[in-house]
């Protein structure tokens, strides 16, 4: 019972299973559009609250940046924030669960 309920409120943060084929140790990624003119450097925050480094995306861009492996492992919940450079600390996305060879697609807004 206790895993039914686990299972609908992952699914119901839009995760799932992993897609169809991808291995285990298949890279996961998310894809900034950065709609706004300050550069930011992007930071995921696992479910223990720990920040790692992704990268940076500059203003008005676009940027593939790749999870380590170790954050999404057989799935994870990641949230992430930019932050702008320079500037006072930027949006924090909501909860998503991520699973290896998953990609996540996230737009921030012009300021």
């Amino acid at each position: 019972m206790v895993f039914v309920v686990w299972l609908a409120a992952v699914l119901a943060c839009g995760g799932g299973p992993p897609p169809e084929g991808a291995a285990p140790e298949a890279e996961a990624a998310v894809v900034v559009e950065n709609l706004g003119f300050a550069d930011v450097t992007m930071y995921a925050i696992s479910a223990t609250g720990n920040r790692v480094r992704l990268g940076q995306v500059t203003g008005s861009s676009t940027q593939r940046l790749s999870l380590p492996a170790y954050l999404v492992r057989g799935g994870e919940r990641l949230r992430f924030l930019a932050d702008p450079i320079g500037g006072r600390e930027g949006p924090v996305s909501q909860e998503l669960y991520v699973a290896p060879g998953e990609t996540v697609s996230l737009t921030l807004p012009p300021r």
